[in-house]
């Protein structure tokens, strides 16, 4: 493990394969926690065999920072300032698809943003994803992940497309938001609209769906926790498609919820 100090000015910090600990300090930073010669194109469409990558430990400091994490199971701190933390690693070349591809297969992260409005994308694996204070907007990617907004009003981000089938990948079992406020913090479920153009959607209360041809969604107390559950159009029934886990008892309103 290598360790990579940065200065007060802006910096551009590279990782090795080894997993490094990476303290960039104050100005306006991107780090890169694998390097910028990351994995090659030629180990997807399968993730590569043998052992996972080995994490970062990323701390970007005060300034406006971009870190891409890397591969492995990471932990970063983005500090002060509106960061961008991205939970995966960048390619040495190749396709947009094969990019996608390498995002959905990286590890579990941590990452916290620290104060500012950041925006924090956690890829692949289980990650938590904690925004800290500022107005952030967090998106957990694949996987069964933990989203904390922090204070503010947060946006948080569901429905990713799947790189390896070019398909609406219905991320969502096992994600859980901590600290979801009705009112201040939104929904984005927009991936979902945009894959199903023109089709109506509802917001319900707690009632069952309605309509196989409209896009639904509606907020029900489990009796501990609410569970948004989301019904896309085509299904066979008037089933739950998705579910997001809100902590404790909420009831949202189509003001919570972002389409478009």
């Amino acid at each position: 493990m290598a360790f990579l100090p940065g200065t007060r000015r802006n910096d551009t910090l590279h990782g090795t394969a080894d997993g490094d600990c990476i303290l960039a300090g104050a100005g306006h930073d991107l780090i890169l926690g694998d390097g910028p010669d990351g994995p090659r194109p030629a180990i997807f469409p399968e993730p590569p065999s043998g052992p996972a990558p080995k994490g970062n430990m990323i701390g970007a400091g005060a300034g406006n920072d971009t870190v891409y994490a890397g591969y492995g199971a990471d932990m970063v701190h983005g500090g002060h300032g509106d960061d961008l933390l991205l939970g995966w690693g960048v390619l040495a070349s190749g396709s947009s698809h094969a990019e996608a591809y390498a995002r959905d297969a990286d590890g579990s992260d941590i990452l916290f943003g620290g104060a500012g409005a950041d925006t924090i994308r956690g890829g692949g694996g289980n990650d938590l994803l904690a925004g800290g204070a500022g107005d952030d907007r967090l998106e957990g990617g694949v996987g069964a992940d933990t989203l904390i907004g922090g204070a503010g009003a947060d946006v948080f981000v569901f429905g990713a497309l799947d790189a390896r089938a070019r398909i609406m990948t219905y991320d969502t079992p096992g994600d859980v938001i901590v600290d979801f406020t009705p009112g201040e913090d939104r929904l984005d479920l927009s991936a979902f609209a945009a894959c199903l153009p023109g089709v109506p959607v509802d917001v319900l209360a707690e009632t069952g769906f309605t309509d196989p041809a409209r896009l639904q969604v509606r907020s029900v107390f489990d009796g501990s926790n609410t569970q948004v559950e989301i019904h896309l159009p085509g299904s066979a029934s008037l089933g739950v498609d998705a579910r997001i886990t809100l902590l404790g008892e909420h009831h949202l309103t189509a003001r919570d919820v972002i389409f478009a």
